[in-house]
């Protein structure tokens, strides 16, 4: 699962993937809020949980400016057989 703080889940399929091969998503998010209701997005941060996912390359501060993005790649290593 993958949880971006005060955005929610986001999901991916990496598809079928063989057992221990490595798989990358990159995801970019970009605050789209616009004038007179701009605002920032405080107290970002992004997660994964599951040990065959791990979080790499984030370039996301914890506040996002309005009309700013940030990018972070999401890596899949499966470990045992099955869906996620």
């Amino acid at each position: 699962m993958l949880v971006v703080k005060n955005l929610g889940y986001l999901s991916n399929d990496f598809g079928a993937s063989t057992l221990g091969a490595t798989s990358r998503s990159t995801y970019t998010y970009t605050n789209q809020s616009i004038a007179p209701y701009a605002s920032f997005i405080g107290n970002l941060s992004v997660s994964v949980s599951g040990t065959d996912f791990s979080l790499a390359n984030s370039t996301c501060p914890q506040t996002l400016l309005p009309g700013n993005a940030c990018d972070f790649e999401v890596v899949f290593v499966p470990v045992a057989v099955g869906d996620r």
